[in-house]
């Protein structure tokens, strides 16, 4: 079988975006920490696989361009050229460019050639600049090696992998003493995971088939948690590695956390633990001795790494298996096709269950309820591959907020918890152009210059904080910022001025906020290349609405402003209420869906105002079958399902509710791509369809038409 020079080619474009990706996360971390040599050197491998894989791949001017920076980085290692924010800088816009090289493989476009001959004037010119501050610093850069980082004193949480080897039983090592002796160098939690046993006849029962995950947190120094280890290295496979300059059982979701990971009983992933210890640190009180918001990147935690496969690899385990994670890189096209299966797969189970219902047969009972459990969990599994960490929308806030917080003179930090969160790889696609317009805000009107910082009595470096955590059968996602806050009077007084409302019409404080996402609302006067145009916050709100998500904006004067974001977990299959309208099927969204209480059509005519008491509260409320134009009369007993719509709670009126289903979202096709009430479609059980309603979309569409 031959694979072809293009399959290569493709293959090393996808691992080249990778490179790049880890390298500007380099470049940022070391902005941090420029005298890390661990820093340093993840920059040069990074630089060293671009510039390698692209003269192998036809990719000449990337391999080109890449050994110009590595040479650079090079310098950097061995002393002679110190890092610098002029450096960084213009290795960033570097970054850049070499995204712009891969897209162009072929002969470069006339804009890339001007950029290329940019590119290089800027980096000799930070080059030769910063050679002379070299010439004349004496004893030049100070860098720190990673033993001399190791042994900083002060507490520190550790991630540990000991897996003691196979022959550890038959050496005569009892683990449970070297367990404890960890456990007595501070506050420890041992996960103990079993690797992959072999048929029952290769078992040796005098083989040791079990590793241990282990956190630690303690401030004796990577070098007194190697010396546990010291009488079983030779045999053993040991990862050890800082994740934290902190101790991490003071974080209120540590514990939680392990627990959640000692269930599964497998390797523990170094990306989980370390991205879960970056967004716990930001939690820790400040006065935690040792604690340092910005935690070291994955590279520069590792303190040691001793893999050592076992000298008698027979049994099965002894291979390896177990020890090491592994991934292959899929297509989405692929995933989404297995979802698209899956959602088929979810309809026929449906179909079978309804059959069976009708022919009292305990055979195909049994097997419609065997096939209803086996399609959850495969549901469940394809879903799961498909969502993705909020962590990787990570490196591109933290750049914005770099490069915006640079050309406003602002020194702004991001702080992030919860970003293990998981979201649907669609969902995440369509989240991140609202997320920077809310970060862009957040930089151009929240966060004040230092100056002004300081007159309020705020600390210089304002503070953007980006949250995610799950609720229920949602994912929430808050963005805060400690700044000025929204003037709402100014968002009055403007609104009124551009005719969006009435001036003898009061509002309360929180519709008045509501104003800025209105379509070409903006308070600023100055048209800047960040803000001022009027589009941004009235997209952000598009842009949720049609993931069928929430958007609530908090705010307070010289305090600062939150917004919150609400997203339901995925987007192909949800959890919906089928209710009755005529002889039309509709579905609305479970998550939005508060309680259900009868009424009668009489009391629906005779309400004022459209307004009704439910519950001994007066709601407003929508007639679902004359806003959607529906023929015939309405049955005297009616249902009103009360909705969660942003702060307030709202009632659509439907003849009846028929009760709960799983349902798989179809799109309605090009010919109703301009309606917005309906979202999507659903195949019942019998065949039928049931419409999707967008309820946000709906009460948004009745309350203008009603005003």
């Amino acid at each position: 079988m031959s694979i072809s020079y293009e399959n290569f080619q493709s293959k090393f474009i996808d691992e080249a975006f990778d490179n790049i990706a880890d390298l500007e996360q380099a470049l940022m971390s070391l902005e941090l920490s420029p005298n890390d040599k661990g820093l340093v050197e993840r920059v040069f491998r990074a630089m060293h696989s671009l510039k390698g894989g692209g003269a192998m791949f036809g990719f000449e001017r990337l391999s080109e361009f890449t050994h110009r920076l590595e040479n650079i980085y090079d310098m950097v290692r061995s002393g002679q050229l110190c890092i610098s924010s002029s450096l960084l800088s213009v290795t960033l816009q570097s970054v850049d460019f070499l995204r712009d090289l891969l897209a162009e493989p072929e002969a470069l476009s006339p804009k890339l050639k001007k950029r290329w001959k940019e590119m290089e004037k800027a980096i000799d010119k930070v080059v030769k600049e910063e050679t002379e501050k070299m010439l004349q610093t004496p004893g030049g850069c100070s860098v720190h090696t990673e033993s001399q980082i190791d042994e900083e004193e002060g507490m520190a949480t550790y991630f540990i992998h000991f897996y003691p080897g196979q022959e550890v039983i038959k050496n005569g090592n009892n683990l449970f003493y070297l367990l404890e002796d960890l456990q007595n160098l501070g506050q420890m939690s041992a996960m103990p995971g079993v690797l992959a046993i072999p048929p029952f006849q290769n078992f040796d029962p005098s083989k040791s088939y079990l590793f241990w995950d282990i956190f630690l947190a303690t401030e004796k120094g990577i070098n007194a948690i190697k010396d546990v280890f010291i009488f079983v290295e030779d045999e053993a496979t040991l990862e050890v590695h800082r994740i934290s300059r902190s101790n991490l059982f003071d974080a209120p979701g540590f514990k939680a956390k392990i627990n959640e990971l000692s269930e599964r009983q497998r390797k523990i992933d170094l990306s989980e633990v370390t991205g879960f210890a970056r967004s716990q640190t930001s939690s820790l009180p400040s006065e935690l001795p040792g604690t340092d918001n910005q935690d070291m990147p994955d590279e520069m935690m590792e303190g040691v790494s001793q893999k050592q496969e076992s000298k008698n690899s027979s049994g099965g385990a002894g291979n390896g298996s177990g020890r090491t994670s592994s991934s292959i890189r899929v297509a989405t096209e692929k995933i989404d096709e297995l979802m698209n299966l899956v959602s088929e797969m979810v309809i026929t189970q449906e179909r079978l269950n309804m059959i069976a219902g009708q022919h009292h047969i305990p055979e195909l009972k049994l097997v419609s309820e065997t096939v209803q459990k086996l399609t959850a969990q495969l549901r469940d599994s394809t879903f799961s591959i498909s969502l993705i960490p909020i962590e990787t929308l990570l490196m591109r806030f933290q750049r914005l907020i770099h490069d915006l917080g640079n050309n406003f003179n602002k020194k702004i930090n991001l702080q992030t918890e919860g970003l293990d969160t998981e979201l649907d790889k669609t969902m995440i696609e369509s989240l991140t152009d609202p997320l920077l317009h809310i970060l862009r805000n957040s930089i151009d009107h929240g966060i004040e210059t230092p100056q002004i910082r300081q007159k309020s009595g705020k600390p210089e470096e304002g503070t953007i904080k980006l949250r995610a955590f799950y609720s229920g059968a949602n994912v929430v996602i808050e963005i805060s910022d400690d700044g000025a806050g929204i003037d709402t009077q100014k968002v009055y007084d403007k609104a009124v001025e551009n005719g969006v409302v009435a001036p003898d019409i009061p509002l309360s404080e929180q519709e008045i906020l509501n104003l800025v996402f209105r379509s070409g609302f903006s308070t600023n006067s100055k048209v800047t290349e960040v803000s001022g145009r009027g589009v941004g916050m009235d997209v952000v709100m598009q842009n949720i609405m049609a993931i069928r998500g929430n958007v609530n904006l908090t705010s307070e004067r010289g305090k600062g402003t939150t917004i919150r974001i609400t997203l339901p977990l995925v987007l192909s299959i949800i959890d919906g209420l089928l209710v009755k309208i005529d002889q039309t099927q509709y579905v609305i969204p479970l998550s939005l869906t508060d309680r259900i209480f009868p009424v009668r059509a009489s009391d629906v005519e005779k309400a004022f105002n459209n307004m009704i008491s439910l519950g001994g509260k007066q709601l407003p409320f929508y007639n679902l079958r004359e806003e959607l134009n529906l023929d015939g009369k309405a049955p005297e007993k009616m249902q009103m399902v009360v909705i969660n719509y942003r702060e307030t709670r709202v009632a659509l009126t439907v003849d009846q509710v028929v009760g709960k289903l799983q349902a798989v979202l179809k799109p309605l096709g090009k010919l109703y791509h301009d309606q917005k009430l309906i979202s999507a479609a659903t195949i019942m059980g019998d065949g039928s369809i049931a419409l999707i309603l967008d309820v946000n979309a709906l009460v948004d569409e009745y309350s203008r038409n009603n005003h």
